[in-house]
């Protein structure tokens, strides 16, 4: 959206400065949205994900979401250390598996090991095991990530509203600037 109405602002300031009367009406169609393009283009990345600032209350979840996933991975690490001098991993590395922090242990050594199994490896020799260690910081990160989530459908859906309070400029400066587009267009093919 803030694509589209960047594209007929731009379309508005190069009719109004071509100074062509025969194309007036098309640029006075045209209801360049600045302000609207701002908030869109102010909460999203250039590649589309939607940045920490787009809320006070986004901004304090990513926050809590990486501090959280920093002390998982610390208290992991330890974790790792210990299984590792005692044999019980199949390799030296915290993995993830359906968006929990595991240690792959070793399927006959699984046993001495507390915590919830969340995958096994397709030869069934290795079992992805979340320390129990681990597991209540792990609930609150699932927790916070789902908060997080529903505040971005929260931001989408104000947004959303945003547009909509504008959908009839939005629609009549996109018809007039397909209308631009097939005059300009016939206009090359002629030439």
């Amino acid at each position: 959206v803030a694509a589209a109405l960047r594209a007929c602002a731009a379309i508005h300031r190069y009719l109004s400065e071509l100074e062509q009367p025969a194309l007036t009406p098309y640029g006075a169609a045209i209801v360049p949205l600045p302000s609207l393009v701002e908030e869109i283009e102010g909460k999203f990345s250039e590649t589309g994900e939607m940045l920490d600032r787009a809320s006070p209350r986004l901004a304090e979840l990513r926050g809590r979401g990486r501090a959280l996933q920093a002390r998982i991975v610390a208290k992991l690490q330890q974790t790792l250390e210990a299984f590792a001098s005692r044999a019980l991993l199949q390799d030296r590395l915290i993995t993830l598996r359906g968006g929990r922090y595991c240690l792959p242990v070793k399927a006959e050594r699984v046993a001495e090991v507390g915590g919830i199994v969340h995958a096994t490896s397709a030869s069934g020799a290795t079992v992805f095991v979340e320390p129990a260690e681990v597991v209540a910081l792990g609930n609150e990160l699932r927790i916070v990530e789902q908060a997080e989530r529903e505040e971005v459908e929260r931001i989408l859906h104000e947004l959303t509203q945003r547009v909509g309070e504008h959908v009839e400029e939005v629609a009549r400066s996109q018809q007039s600037a397909f209308q631009l587009d097939a005059i300009f267009a016939r206009a090359r093919l002629a030439r």
